[in-house]
């Protein structure tokens, strides 16, 4: 279902814990702020993206004109997560549930614009609307900024019913070719630290690094860019999955965060 100028309306949210439906993303939203944005956001000396140079997050996603055609930018956008296909990540999941299960996803990202901004769109669905062709959402970050995700369902082969939830985050900005632009004209048009949460209401995730048995073929038909796909939330529970553009264990806890990545790359 194409949503054409869908703007992530529905059950919105401002960067708290709670969900649509019962879904709880307070564990989730805690260890992604650690390890996505802790090592950008309190630092004074991040209030103008000059100061990003020394923040070197994860998760960058650039106007696909400044990615495909490198030469356009003086100083291209840097960072270790940076490659061919840096205006776009996706992440691939398999979920167990009924058509009629209610789901949200929510992407949430960094955006430097005077100021180190967060910025959330969240998005309530039926899994039912996303089998076939699924939504799009687009994103409004402002004169600068622009961004849509693509959430679709399919059902990859396994003997038991289960689907492949596929969200696809992409930058939406549009350039010329020719426009010349500085690190800091192009950081203040990227996703900083793009990352997705998802939940669903009345079923289950299940987990990417060690699925059950029945479940590896269906597994390894998932395809991950740019983002790891792990079940967040209590141990023992499968309703949420963080999406993050670096590798965490399933159920990750502030206490196991590696260091060097809740401090910033």
């Amino acid at each position: 279902m194409e949503s054409g100028g869908f703007k992530a309306k529905g059950c919105l949210h401002s960067g708290n814990g709670g969900g649509c439906h019962g879904i709880d993303f307070t564990d989730a939203v805690s260890v992604a702020d650690s390890v996505l944005y802790e090592g950008c956001r309190p630092y004074p000396h991040l209030a103008t993206p000059a100061g990003s140079q020394m923040c070197r997050p994860v998760g960058v996603l650039a106007p696909r004109s400044l990615v495909d055609s490198p030469q356009a930018a003086a100083a291209p956008v840097e960072g270790p997560s940076l490659g061919p296909d840096s205006w776009w990540n996706q992440a691939e999941c398999l979920l167990e549930a009924d058509l009629d299960a209610r789901m949200e996803v929510r992407l949430r990202y960094l955006q430097f614009a005077g100021e180190v901004v967060p910025r959330e769109a969240a998005v309530a669905f039926t899994l039912e609307e996303l089998v076939g062709s699924g939504i799009v959402v687009t994103v409004d970050g402002g004169d600068l900024l622009q961004a849509r995700f693509l959430v679709s369902a399919s059902t990859p082969p396994s003997p038991f019913e289960v689907y492949r939830i596929t969200v696809r985050v992409e930058n939406a900005v549009r350039l010329n070719a020719a426009d010349v632009m500085s690190r800091e004209e192009a950081v203040r048009r990227s996703l900083i630290s793009a990352h997705l949460l998802l939940g669903v209401g009345r079923g289950a995730f299940l987990s990417s690094i060690d699925p059950p048995d029945w479940a590896q073929l269906a597994a390894r038909s998932c395809r991950n860019v740019g983002l790891f796909p792990v079940l967040a939330g209590r141990w023992g529970t499968s309703a949420v999955v963080l999406a993050a553009p670096v590798r965490l264990s399933d159920h990750p806890r502030m206490a196991a965060v590696p260091k060097r990545l809740a401090s910033g790359l």
